[in-house]
């Protein structure tokens, strides 16, 4: 099963900070070399409404 991992991406009640991207690094170095870096953060429970819904009944 795959599915977008992203800010509408449903996640158990309990989480109440869902997925987070953060831009840690992102341009050109002091050598001139374009260098980019990100975190993700996503609660550990995530997924589709149905499976969701399914879970919760």
């Amino acid at each position: 099963m795959s599915y977008a991992l992203d800010s509408n991406t449903l996640y158990w009640p309990n989480n109440p900070d869902g997925f987070q991207h953060r831009v840690d690094a992102e341009g050109l170095t002091h050598l001139g070399y374009y260098y980019s870096s990100y975190t993700i953060l996503t609660p550990e429970h995530g997924g589709p409404l149905r499976i969701i819904a399914t879970v919760l009944e």
